[in-house]
């Protein structure tokens, strides 16, 4: 009875472990994808104003922070790049 019981806890225990570490993995996964996109978003932006002799640049920082915060990141690292030069 106390071996059942065992096994019991710990499954219970694996099942709880990768509920914590599923939704840190997707939360994981989603920033991952979304600095991507913010990446990507950077390219272009790079792309349509090289002509004009402007630029921002494609780092991870930068990725990241146009991935998780969006239109508002870009054009806050457009308005910093600005305003340092």
């Amino acid at each position: 009875m106390t071996t059942a019981f065992g096994y019991a806890v710990g499954i219970f225990g694996v099942l709880i472990f990768v509920q914590v570490f599923a939704r840190q993995l997707e939360m994981l996964a989603r920033v991952l994808g979304n600095s991507i996109v913010g990446g990507l978003a950077l390219w272009v932006l790079n792309g349509v104003g090289g002509p004009f002799g402007f630029h921002v640049a494609l780092n991870p920082v930068s990725a990241v922070v146009t991935g998780v915060l969006g239109v508002p990141g870009l054009i806050s690292l457009v308005l910093v790049r600005r305003i340092l030069g």
